[in-house]
């Protein structure tokens, strides 16, 4: 009886798909911060958001930089993470449009231990802490009409960018820094415009936009067989 009753209060688990950035609102809120050339403060707002977008460091990898975890100079650069989850290190390449921005705020930053660290006249040179971070990206994304935006969203941005730009699913791992390619298969979901041109594509047929609307309007986002259902009947009715 008592199992009966445990089971019955039981509620299914929901697998939630993380919910990245849309390159526009990407773009919004980079464009509202600016470039930096006003004052030391901005530049490090803004190298910080293309840190976080560009790499997917977790809040807590990107306060704990230091200035000799940036290889900008190498062949092939990178940023050193110390201490991911778990204690383990890994190396997140440096991308080219990346490298220049932390190099500007390599040159204009206060002497510290720490990579971004504060710049106000009395605590400049000390470390920022997790709730000043958090602060500033929510701050970020109001101030371009996105509320909501968290220093993970810019994470889930990272990955779901590289899947769609063709990394495979164990380098955005490797990326990542996840222990489980499991954790990583979330951000594999698929958008019924994707898929509906990706089908066209394989089969040389150029679709027009009102189908790829039609469809992604019947179905949920990264619901894979749904999708497939909803593109079979779609053509069957067209028979």
């Amino acid at each position: 009886m008592a199992t009966t009753q445990a089971l019955s209060r039981m509620r299914p688990v929901k697998s939630r798909v993380p919910e990245p950035l849309a390159p526009r609102e990407v773009a919004l809120i980079l464009n509202a911060i600016g470039d930096g050339a006003t004052s030391v403060e901005v530049l490090r707002r803004r190298v910080i958001h293309e840190t976080l977008h560009k790499t997917g460091l977790r809040a807590s990898e990107l306060l704990d930089l230091r200035p000799e975890d940036i290889h900008i100079d190498e062949p092939h650069p990178y940023i050193r993470v110390r201490c991911g989850k778990g204690g383990k290190q890994r190396h997140v390449p440096i991308s080219q449009a990346l490298a220049p921005w932390l190099r500007k705020w390599s040159e204009a930053r206060p002497p510290s231990d720490w990579f971004f660290c504060r710049v106000r006249k009395h605590t400049a040179g000390s470390k920022m802490k997790d709730d000043e971070l958090r602060t500033m990206v929510r701050r970020a994304g109001e101030a371009a009409g996105i509320p909501g935006v968290h220093p993970h969203k810019w994470r889930h941005t990272y990955a779901t960018e590289l899947l769609a730009q063709g990394c495979t699913i164990r380098e955005v791992q490797m990326c990542m820094g996840h222990a489980s390619i499991a954790t990583t298969q979330v951000y594999l979901h698929v958008r019924p415009e994707e898929l509906w041109r990706h089908v066209n594509q394989a089969q040389n047929i150029t679709p027009k936009a009102a189908d790829t609307d039609a469809v992604a309007a019947q179905v949920a986002p990264g619901t894979l067989l749904a999708t497939l259902k909803a593109l079979v009947a779609q053509m069957e009715g067209t028979e």
